[in-house]
């Protein structure tokens, strides 16, 4: 007695195995590949963010002293912040993390959040090009030289970040948005990450890279992409019928016009 074209069933039942672990792999696989759109968008942002930055200083004017307020030369200077500042490129990897390794949630979900992150990132644009804000309250060289190496990068993030794109903070709206958005997939988030996203919101203006302002108009607008955009696909449970392939291949378009859009801003 033969199964199929197995000769006993110990042959039949190692083939089963195999093919269940291949399957198995490949659905893993799949899981840790649905955020990579994701990441890669926001790693567009940080190449293309002082691009911005160059066009909105082009427009020859400055909105920064309208929304100056006398509290903001009353915050105190707190580099210790700027750990949790530099720690904003690395929130989102840590959200990621947790919701593919301690929860069950459907991976797909990342496509309506690579979506609503693009909508938020061009919303942005769009208000640092047409309401060009220019941050002129940075601490000078010789007080930053003795905060020692927080002082240092502190000074760090004023040499590679654009003065202007002030408002709204993109670190507010960011780690802002995917706190939302993550909450809204797993309601059992951990409240750590909004102790994280909290400790990021306030760095911006306790080491002196943005105004009180640029605060609540980043949650403004991160609230708006969450409301507009997320909520209603997820809602609709968008996107989980489009094959992975062709995710895959809008998401490479969008990013490859945003590369695209980078090149043509750096040759100008």
């Amino acid at each position: 007695m033969t199964f199929g074209r197995f000769e006993s069933p110990a042959g039949f039942e190692r083939h089963l195995i195999d093919r269940l672990m291949i399957e198995n792999t490949s659905a893993k696989l799949a899981t840790f590949l649905e955020p990579i759109p994701l990441l890669l968008l926001l790693i567009l942002h940080g190449f293309i963010y002082n691009e911005i930055g160059e066009l909105s200083a082009a427009r020859g004017v400055d909105f920064g002293p309208l929304i100056e307020t006398p509290w903001d030369l009353s915050v105190p200077f707190l580099p210790i912040f700027v750990i949790a500042y530099l720690f904003a490129w690395g929130f989102p990897a840590l959200l990621i993390g947790y919701l593919l390794f301690a929860t069950k949630i459907n991976p797909k979900v990342f496509r309506i959040t690579f979506i609503s992150q693009l909508a938020l990132m061009l919303s942005c644009y769009a208000l640092w090009i047409s309401f060009p804000v220019n941050f002129t309250l940075t601490v000078d060289d010789a007080r930053l030289a003795e905060k020692g190496w927080l002082g240092q990068w502190v000074a760090f993030n004023y040499d590679i970040a654009s003065d202007w794109n002030a408002c709204p903070s993109f670190h507010v709206a960011g780690p802002w948005f995917l706190y939302r958005t993550t909450k809204v997939i797993c309601p059992q988030l951990p409240k750590f990450f909004l102790v994280i996203v909290l400790a990021i919101c306030v760095s911006t203006v306790l080491i002196r890279i943005h105004f009180l302002v640029d605060i609540p108009c980043g949650f403004l607008i991160s609230e708006a992409a969450i409301r507009l955009v997320f909520i209603p696909l997820w809602k609709r449970k968008s996107f989980e019928t489009f094959s992975a392939r062709a995710m895959w291949s809008w998401s490479a378009a969008i990013l490859a016009i945003g590369w695209l859009g980078f090149a043509y801003l750096t040759s100008q």
